[in-house]
């Protein structure tokens, strides 16, 4: 379900609207997925322990 979801998420992509609105969007989401990766991996290294 996830799967399906980002894949219909970087569908609706249109790179000519993404080069109009510039770059902050996309290191937003960079910044938004490495912070939840990070929480993810903390919360499985506490749980393990």
């Amino acid at each position: 379900a996830v799967g399906t979801g980002l894949a219909g998420l970087g569908a609706g992509v249109r790179i000519d609207r993404l080069r109009r609105v510039g770059g902050r969007p996309l290191v937003l989401g960079l910044v938004s997925w490495v912070l939840v990766a990070a929480v993810s991996y903390v919360a499985v290294q506490v749980a393990v322990v």
